[in-house]
């Protein structure tokens, strides 16, 4: 009826109308399972409710819908879940900076240092200038200098400390840098036996402001073995108000005008020296400043190392001058061994001369107020320089082994840790500074004008007491307490030192 071509077409728009029914069908399934009633709103009954109580976003109003009194608050009013951070986006402790990568003023990170050496460094405990606090102030600055080097720092008990160095000298494993007293038997033996390096080839560097007067006692044959940094010294004080009253404008620079001053003194009823009794410090002092202006310094240092007799004139003589200030009554004891009291009295006016300790001037009052002079002791003759010939009292230097590892290294530190020692101990008025660089403006006027003084010294001769090796010292001590009281004279004393010393 239709033909072949008729029933295709037939067929096809058969097929065609199939399909809009089904699709027409599928519609009308889909709306009637949204349950959407007369308004467009879900019914109470087919709202989906998740196990917490909220609305599933299938079931969600719009935000211009009013929810039923039976539905719960919109989803947008809580956070969705995926709202809530996820654990990826805490930051991680490898992405926080490390302190070392911290941003510098300039705004670049600061790079990390890594020391590449490492010194070691012994220190006595209970020895003058040597306070923990000072050498742990030292060495920081000095890590701050230095830091590509470790410094490793040890403390020992005095007594234990240089029994320590011998058992480690005598095994070559000494420290790279060690503390030793100035002009003592330890120096002596440790360069005798190999263990002191020589700093002559480093010291040029620092020789402008560490004079070479001043390092004297650490030099042997021409040679600098230890870097001096502080002293104690014995400066004679004079109140010049008291000398004014017995015709004196200026301290006596010789010893006959030392003798006429003090016979006037007395005279006038008025005491020339207090000190702190008959074998107390102050007299030893005085003893020793004598010995310096009699003798020399070369001379004495040679005698108390064993390099020459005790056979000298000028010791016999400082002994004899010594005696005659004792029993003239010229050196008035106070029967104490405070120190002290002796320059308190010199403040008051109650005597003409003390020789101070720097100690004794740490706390005092009213060094500023009093009219007070500073010289060296008397001697044979005036001295025509700016400075005088000073004794120093416990010094102590700074050695380097002469098998360390880093032998340049270690004695360039030695020269740096000397000058923070130097500085550090003036600040606490632990020792005066040998190394120039100081505040020139700390401390009472006083001190300052002892630590120039000390700047400018012609000679700086350490006392006996450490340079002595501890046989001999037993027996100069013991002739000594017969000088101090007066009982020997001084050819008495030279014949005994003579029979019992090297």
């Amino acid at each position: 009826m239709f033909g072949k071509r008729g029933k295709c077409r037939l067929r096809t728009a058969a097929a065609i109308l199939i399909l809009i029914l089904i699709s027409a069908s599928c519609a009308a399934c889909s709306f009637g399972k949204s349950g959407n009633n007369a308004s467009g709103e879900p019914t109470p009954a087919e709202v989906e409710v998740t196990p917490t109580g909220t609305p599933t976003p299938t079931s969600t109003p719009t935000p211009t819908e009013k929810p039923t009194p039976t539905s719960t608050p919109t989803p947008t009013e809580e956070p969705t879940p995926t709202e809530e951070p996820t654990p990826t986006e805490e930051p991680t402790p490898t992405e926080e900076p490390a302190p070392t990568d911290a941003p510098s003023p300039s705004g670049e990170p600061t790079p990390t240092i890594v020391p590449e050496k490492t010194l070691t460094i012994w220190c006595p405990d209970g020895i003058g200038g040597m306070d923990e606090e000072i050498v742990q102030a030292a060495i920081e600055a000095l890590q701050q200098e230095y830091p590509q080097v470790a410094f490793e720092c040890e403390r020992f008990e005095s007594l234990d400390y240089f029994d320590r160095l011998d058992r480690a000298g005598v095994r070559r494993e000494l420290p790279d840098l060690f503390f030793l007293p100035t002009g003592s038997e330890s120096l002596a033996q440790s360069i005798r036996r190999g263990w002191a390096a020589d700093l002559s080839d480093t010291y040029p560097k620092y020789s402008a402001i560490l004079p070479e007067r001043l390092c004297k006692n650490q030099m042997f044959d021409g040679k600098l073995y230890a870097v001096p940094f502080g002293v104690n010294v014995e400066i004679l004080c004079a109140n010049m108000d008291v000398l004014a009253k017995v015709g004196y404008d200026k301290i006596p620079e010789t010893i006959p005008e030392l003798m006429d001053c003090c016979a006037k003194l007395s005279a006038k009823g008025m005491i020339p020296f207090y000190t702190d009794g008959e074998h107390g410090f102050d007299n030893d002092k005085i003893l020793d400043s004598l010995q310096l202006r009699m003798c020399g310094g070369d001379a004495l240092s040679a005698i108390y190392r064993g390099e020459a007799t005790w056979d000298n004139q000028g010791l016999a003589k400082a002994i004899d001058i010594f005696c005659e200030l004792l029993n003239k009554q010229y050196l008035v004891g106070i029967d104490s061994y405070d120190t002290s009291l002796s320059m308190q009295a010199l403040l008051r006016g109650d005597c003409a001369f003390a020789v101070p300790n720097l100690w004794d001037l740490k706390y005092m009052q009213g060094l500023d107020d009093a009219n007070i002079g500073i010289s060296e002791f008397p001697g044979e003759k005036a001295n025509s320089s700016d400075g005088g010939h000073l004794v120093s009292m416990l010094p102590v230097s700074v050695a380097v082994s002469a098998t360390t590892k880093e032998p340049e290294l270690a004695a360039e530190v030695a020269f740096e840790l000397a000058h923070e020692m130097s500085t550090k101990n003036y600040e606490v008025l632990e020792l005066l500074p040998l190394w120039q660089g100081y505040d020139t403006k700390l401390h009472s006027k006083l001190i300052r004008k002892m630590a120039s003084y000390l700047q400018k010294s012609v000679e700086l001769y350490t006392g006996v007491d450490d340079v002595l090796n501890s046989t001999d010292a037993m027996h100069y001590n013991e002739v000594r307490w017969k000088a101090l009281d007066g009982e020997i004279t001084g050819d008495e004393f030279v014949k005994k030192m003579k029979a019992s010393c090297r």
